[in-house]
């Protein structure tokens, strides 16, 4: 069975994604989105075993400022792990935020640019706590903020022979599309001996999750849903919206 992540995304303090309730409950969690901490402990009475968290405004808005206080403070809030996506400047900045209470840094062009200190990385807190953005687009990588040119497969050996054995594969092409999963891009990089695959922004129903659920032996052994649940595509959700605006109310 596939473990299932639900995602948010912080600009400003603020997750952009809004908690669709059932009618008649939607004041319920209006307030949700400006309070990322409440947004994590409603995942977790749903519950979520883990949560990702993306920092849009310094991964895409190229700023200093960033939310990590506030996701610091998230990760003490809740009693289950936290992964962060974001930009990393360099090791030292890694380090700091894996001491400070988040257990799991996803990397992306870091890992190319300095591959030495993610070898460091790697020993010092376990491969279990680094993982590896993988973001291909007509096979190859899409780094966003660097100019490297890599295949995604050459890529991917590139992360196994720094130690990785986790990595999230983004289809940048199928994300946050209704077009669902691209099962070859998913076979051509996998390598279920010594890779554990997330798939990211690829499910956006339930039948593409039983679909996805198909493939668990490529190694694929999660997923991180982001809008879907917070419209609540799938069948559970109706009756935790329905049970939560009651207890609230």
């Amino acid at each position: 069975m596939l473990l299932v992540i639900p995602a948010m995304a912080l600009h400003q303090g603020k997750c952009t994604f809004f908690v669709k309730g059932e009618i008649g409950t939607e004041e319920t969690y209006f307030r949700y989105s400006d309070h990322p901490d409440k947004l994590c402990k409603l995942w977790r009475r749903e519950n979520a075993k883990t949560i990702h968290i993306t920092d849009l405004d310094v991964l895409f808005g190229g700023k200093n400022e960033s939310n990590l206080e506030q996701i610091i403070s998230i990760a003490k809030s809740v009693d289950i792990p936290i992964q962060l996506l974001t930009e990393f400047k360099g090791f030292d900045e890694c380090r700091d935020i894996l001491d400070s209470g988040i257990y799991r840094v996803i990397l992306f062009d870091l890992a190319y640019r300095n591959p030495d200190a993610i070898r460091e990385l790697l020993w010092l807190y376990t491969p279990s706590r680094i993982a590896f953005l993988v973001n291909c687009l007509d096979g190859k990588i899409r780094f966003w903020n660097s100019e490297f040119i890599i295949s995604d497969i050459d890529y991917v050996n590139f992360l196994k022979e720094l130690g990785a054995t986790r990595i999230i594969v983004r289809d940048e092409a199928r994300f946050d599309t209704l077009e669902g999963i691209d099962v070859e891009l998913l076979k051509r990089i996998s390598d279920p001996e010594r890779l554990k695959i997330t798939a990211f922004g690829m499910v956006k129903t339930p039948e593409q999750l039983w679909q996805l659920q198909e493939y668990e032996s490529l190694g694929i052994d999660s997923v991180i849903i982001g809008k879907p649940l917070y419209q609540n595509a799938f069948p559970c959700q109706k009756i935790w919206r329905l049970a939560e605006a009651e207890l609230e109310q």
